[in-house]
């Protein structure tokens, strides 16, 4: 299983749509995939992916509920949260650590992490309490965007996380066949090349994506050949490269090669 955090550093960004979209790409590619929901101030999975489900327990541990052929946990499915979720740290934190270590996932290829906005309590307690294989970071274009995308960047580098490249959501609008840039453009290229990391892709300003994440739907099924669809199971397969190439480590330094796997 491979464990991936989704974040942003900012919140607004469209960082939820993308982990939905993302996991929705891995599954029609053949990965089981599953997501925790670690937003706990503003939980959005469960209303994206479909289903609003109560949890379950089994056992003294969380049974997940399914959307879409995607396994996910929630605070969204306690009776409490769908109330404002008023929780000082330390109960925040608490809640994360079951949902990292007492979630029962059946048999799951990919494990998405929809991490909240900020560098706080709750990042550093998941990289804490479990070794993530990496993070892809989301910003839209313009430069207030990537400055939050900056502290999140550095946060991912302190704690050697290994930043599997950068999302542009709402990268341009499509009218016709030109592309508007309605944020700006070239920014998040610009940060991608300077840290050298890939820009993994860019997602289009299309409302086929608020329709289906408003309504529970998969925009991979319902819009297969839409510019958004298109462009998720692109960075789906750009995704997996740089997940293969991160597992892979080259050794040369005395003139042998080796090839060294870390699971």
């Amino acid at each position: 299983m491979k464990i991936i955090a989704i974040a942003a550093g900012k919140g607004g960004v469209g960082k939820s749509t993308a982990a939905v979209n993302l996991a929705l790409a891995l599954k029609e590619s053949g990965s089981a995939c599953a997501i925790i929901d670690a937003d706990l101030y503003g939980p959005s999975i469960a209303n994206m992916l479909g289903v609003q489900a109560s949890i379950k327990e089994e056992e003294g541990y969380i049974i997940p509920a399914s959307g879409l052929g995607v396994q996910y946990v929630s605070l969204a499915l306690f009776p409490f949260g769908k109330n404002p979720s008023i929780v000082r740290a330390p109960i925040a934190n608490h809640i994360i650590g079951e949902f990292l270590e007492k979630v029962r996932w059946n048999n799951i290829d990919y494990l998405l992490i929809d991490f909240p906005p900020g560098t706080g309590d709750i990042q550093l307690t998941i990289m804490q309490k479990i070794s993530l294989d990496g993070v892809v970071l989301i910003s839209t274009p313009q430069l207030v965007s990537l400055l939050d995308v900056k502290k999140a960047f550095g946060m991912f580098s302190q704690m050697e996380v290994p930043v599997l490249g950068m999302v542009e959501n709402m990268s341009y609008f499509e009218n016709g066949m030109e592309k508007h840039y309605i944020f700006g453009k070239g920014h998040v290229e610009a940060f991608c090349k300077e840290q050298k990391i890939p820009l993994l892709g860019s997602i289009p300003i299309e409302e086929r994506v608020t329709e289906c994440c408003d309504k529970g739907i998969s925009l991979i099924n319902k819009y297969p050949n839409s510019s958004s669809s298109l462009s998720y199971i692109k960075i789906q397969k750009n995704l997996e490269q740089e997940l293969f190439k991160s597992l892979n480590t080259f050794d040369q330094s005395i003139g042998d090669f080796k090839i060294l796997w870390k699971n």
